[in-house]
């Protein structure tokens, strides 16, 4: 399965919406990106990670 434009736009409405609510795990700073991705693997993160910039 691969989204679509169109799919992405439904999602983005149901979570404007508050229909559906992404669990974000962590926040982490756009430097510590890789890390972070690498941690979703693992238990320590649950959910979303989210990298913020500067």
């Amino acid at each position: 399965m691969h989204a679509d434009g169109a799919q992405l736009r439904q999602i983005a409405d149901l979570v404007d919406a508050g229909a559906i609510r992404p669990v974000v795990g962590a926040t982490v700073p756009f430097a510590d990106a890789p890390d972070a991705v690498a941690s979703l693997g693992s238990t320590r993160i649950r959910g979303k990670a989210v990298a913020t910039l500067p």
